[in-house]
């Protein structure tokens, strides 16, 4: 069966991609917009910018692949596509955060688990930080129209046995569990989402708004592999002039006027006119992240046969 692989027809047919690790001298891009990070944020604002008839330029700090480059093995994907060969973890050591480094960011390698904001955390920014732009009601509409772009829907697969003990132990808890909504399309259920998937089902960025932008004309700047180099590129917009440098130190400097979904670290950016490394960026999407306290229901299911089997299937459904 043969798998369409978009990058590929995508590269084939002329997208603008610059491979910065590459580059043996300064360059110059014109631009009306410049975004770091093409993950959900990045990925989602280029296409969005790209259909408005803006110029736009898709930074990243990692390289681009696409599925013929996804061989479900763990040596190749964590060094290939994490931050850190998936290694990295919170100040205190005590979380492991598995952010990716690639085109597509951590959609490329999420598990595909897709669900709203919870309303109490809407609260939450709304209470602490005024934000009444992102109300429930607010971002409803917003919701459904990302929902209806990445394929979300309900899961029918009957969960793999991790998932089932999951939710047997939850209910012998009395606590109630659900399936977990999925960005999927014609997927195979090979439950190795976190290498990057191999049949293009899971709706990632790097397969949906990343492509639609670059056939917009749309820039994406990229890096293969470790490589850093000392050359810099100028972004030169309408009322503006921006300049980033891809260095060792990876360093970004004096960009302005620009919409910027970043990542964790050295491409963060906070809500509201938040200056990091002499980015400045407004109204940018907020980070959400939900612990599960699944080890304690865990726990206390052990004692059934099938607790410590590990099969196929999608790894997080509960």
């Amino acid at each position: 069966m043969t798998i369409a692989d978009p990058i590929e027809a995508g590269l084939r047919g002329g997208w603008n991609v610059i491979d910065a690790s590459r580059a043996e001298r300064d360059l110059a891009l014109d631009a009306d917009v410049v975004i770091a990070g093409s993950g959900a944020g990045g990925g989602t604002a280029a296409e969005i910018l790209a259909r408005a008839g803006l110029r736009v330029v898709l930074l990243e700090e990692g390289p681009l692949r696409s599925s013929r480059d996804f061989r479900m093995q763990e040596r190749e994907a964590y060094p290939d596509l994490y931050q850190e060969s998936a290694s990295r973890k919170t100040a205190d050591k005590a979380i492991n955060i598995l952010q990716g480094r690639c085109v597509g960011g951590g959609t490329t390698v999420n598990w595909t688990s897709s669900f709203r904001t919870p309303p109490a955390t809407l609260s939450f920014w709304e209470r602490e930080y005024g934000l009444r732009e992102f109300s429930t009601e607010a971002m409803t509409p917003w919701f459904e129209r990302m929902e209806a772009r990445l394929s979300i829907a309900p899961w029918t697969v009957a969960p793999n046995a991790n998932n089932a003990v999951l939710a047997r132990g939850a209910s012998n808890l009395g606590m109630v569990t659900t399936a977990i909504r999925r960005n999927v399309k014609g997927c195979w259920n090979l439950g190795y989402c976190g290498m990057g998937c191999p049949t293009n089902a899971k709706q990632s960025m790097l397969v949906t708004t990343i492509p639609s932008a670059l056939d917009r004309g749309a820039m994406l700047v990229t890096r293969e592999g470790h490589v850093y180099t000392r050359h810099s590129i100028s972004f030169h917009a309408p009322d503006s002039e921006l300049h980033g440098v891809l260095s060792r130190q990876r360093e970004i400097e004096d960009l302005e006027r620009q919409v910027a979904a970043g990542q964790l670290r050295e491409l963060v950016l906070w809500i509201h006119q938040v200056d990091f490394v002499g980015l400045r960026a407004t109204h940018v999407g907020g980070l959400c992240v939900g612990v599960c306290h699944e080890w304690d229901v865990v726990r206390r299911a052990e004692n059934d046969a099938h607790a410590g089997e590990i099969d196929a299937g999608v790894p997080v459904l509960i």
